[in-house]
């Protein structure tokens, strides 16, 4: 039942406590409804203010406390109030941090000598960081720092991908160390280990026996599991799918894997033959042979067409990876890149300004031709940009 608060039960309540916060915290519900009939103020007269008195000595005593006035403000806000309404603000503030620094070349390499590498300089001061590259002196200010980046060799590799149990969680793990063994052609000997999942170039045959039925259905796949899988919960054999809506004990045997898909389907028709001759009915109703598993190779002409459309080759291996690692499989990766720009051995600086003078702002210019802009901040060449579109 809802309790009723009179104003004789409310005041009875209020004289347990001697301080308003204590009433607010002890007896939320009675304290709301005094507050909503406007009789705090008559209940609880005998209580102690608590409002404490700052002054300016006080004030400065709380604010040396933080190193920024947002860090002051947030965590003790009553002082800096205080302060704000006493006029003082700036002045107990002066030894704290400014929010806002005008950065100069200066400055951002003093801040830039706190840190050990990009990437901590990055997190910590972000303003000095983002300045530094806006300006063209990021590699000046951070010659100092570690390259962090790993150099990989065959036993760091090979430890790497101990690690993963399939040649895809690897390469989305860890994509350098992948790289790293694709480039010196040991990813095969470092990946002996892991599980062949898929191989679209080649196929397994398998065969699903139903025993109590005497019957077959045999099969082509490029990963078994993943087929059986589909055959339990939707196959597309009418009579399979019967079969297993009835949870009819079954047994499922990958008979021989890795068949190149041109022998497959001949092999396949042969397995099927000799079921057959043993006595076992076939559920298959239609033709083997089918290599199922659909896929569009990569052919080089269809890689160079691909590879046109990029500038750089990160953005080639970004923006079409099936294209890309194609062309490493194929070898043809540095034909088919062959127009593409590197940004220091081939954007110098008349370069440089022969692209950029294709657009009309530096925006432009960043959204379109990024690997431009960057070539053209290594080479503290953005006021000559500026310049260029009268910015």
């Amino acid at each position: 039942m809802r309790e009723k608060w009179t104003e004789r039960r409310l005041h009875d309540k209020a004289l347990m406590y001697q301080h308003r916060n204590d009433f607010k915290k002890g007896s939320p519900k009675a304290y709301d409804r005094a507050r909503k009939l406007k009789l705090l103020d008559q209940i609880c007269g005998h209580m102690e203010k608590q409002r404490k008195s700052w002054s300016e000595e006080k004030i400065q005593k709380e604010a040396n406390k933080y190193n920024r006035r947002i860090d002051f403000q947030k965590q003790s806000s009553k002082a800096y109030d205080a302060a704000r309404h006493h006029g003082i603000l700036d002045k107990v503030c002066c030894h704290m941090i400014p929010e806002r620094i005008q950065w100069n070349t200066e400055l951002a390499r003093n801040e830039a000598l706190k840190y050990e590498s990009k990437v901590e300089f990055k997190k910590n001061s972000l303003q000095a960081y983002r300045y530094a590259c806006k300006n063209g002196i990021m590699r000046m200010i951070t010659s100092h720092m570690k390259n962090k980046r790993k150099e990989w060799n065959a036993i760091t590799i090979s430890k790497e991908a101990l690690k993963y149990r399939t040649l895809g969680e690897f390469q989305s793990s860890n994509r350098s160390a992948y790289q790293a063994a694709r480039n010196k052609n040991i990813l095969e000997e470092v990946c002996s280990h892991m599980k062949k999942v898929a191989n679209l170039k080649e196929r397994s045959i398998y065969v699903i026996f139903f025993p109590i039925k005497n019957s077959f259905y045999v099969g082509l796949t490029y990963n078994f599991s993943k087929r059986i899988a589909m055959h339990k919960n939707n196959s597309s054999n009418q009579a399979v799918r019967e079969l297993m809506a009835r949870h009819t004990p079954f047994k499922a045997i990958e008979i021989i894997k890795n068949v190149p898909m041109n022998k497959a389907g001949k092999l396949e028709e042969k397995y099927r033959k000799e079921f057959i001759n043993e006595g076992y009915i076939c559920l298959n109703k239609n033709k083997t042979g089918a290599l199922g598993g659909a896929r569009r190779f990569w052919t080089p002409k269809k890689i160079a067409k691909e590879a046109q459309k990029y500038t750089i080759r990160t953005q080639f291996r970004d923006g079409s990876p099936g294209a890309y690692n194609a062309a490493l499989d194929l070898k043809i990766i540095d034909d088919v890149c062959s127009h593409m720009m590197t940004f220091m051995n081939k954007w110098d600086e008349s370069s440089i300004l022969n692209r950029a003078r294709r657009f009309t702002s530096t925006k432009e210019l960043i959204s379109k031709e990024w690997n431009v802009y960057v070539a053209a901040q290594r080479r503290s060449m953005l006021s000559k940009i500026k310049e260029l579109y009268g910015e």
